[in-house]
């Protein structure tokens, strides 16, 4: 969570920062062993607010040479303990952001019922390009079936990686 230290008063604790979610990730840092230690507190605090929403683990700065200060076996441990699924990024460089963001995305949407996978052998995919198509499903209740003659879908495209400029150095000739 982002601003632990801001948000983690007994104010924003009492209201629960949890309810009504559908989707929550529990973010450590990988330098830090003590954010690691703080997720079964977090993820007892989701537990008791709301035990639907989907959850992962995000180990954050993969970037960071100091990041072997959390041990990978005692994290990968406690995801399955926890039947959480783990995920490592790095928010300064976006590694794996977008990709974190979009699973968590449509596993909400799945678990929502909104969007089903197609079966596996109509799933297209290429060397340079994932595709995957999602069938909508259409709402059940006081929505007219005539509204949706022939189920939609969503096709989603492997993310186009963040485009950051990088500096260009300078060069001395002599």
């Amino acid at each position: 969570m982002c601003g632990e230290n801001y948000f983690n008063t007994s104010i924003l604790w009492e209201n629960s920062f949890f309810r009504n979610v559908d989707g929550v990730l529990l973010v450590y840092d990988v330098t830090d062993m003590s954010s690691f230690l703080k997720l079964s507190s977090w993820l007892l605090d989701l537990k008791s607010e709301n035990d639907n929403a989907i959850c992962f683990i995000v180990g954050n700065k993969l970037d960071d040479p100091n990041r072997n200060a959390v041990c990978v076996n005692q994290v990968r441990n406690f995801a399955e303990e926890e039947q959480l699924e783990l995920h490592y990024c790095s928010a300064q460089t976006g590694e794996n952001v977008n990709e974190i963001f979009e699973s968590l995305a449509l596993q909400i949407l799945e678990h929502k019922q909104i969007i089903r996978p197609q079966p596996e052998q109509e799933l297209e995919s290429s060397d340079d390009s994932m595709l995957a198509t999602y069938n909508v499903v259409p709402p059940t209740s006081s929505v007219d079936q005539t509204d949706y003659p022939n189920a939609s879908s969503i096709t989603l495209h492997e993310p186009v990686r963040s485009r950051r400029k990088k500096k260009k150095k300078k060069e001395c000739t002599i």
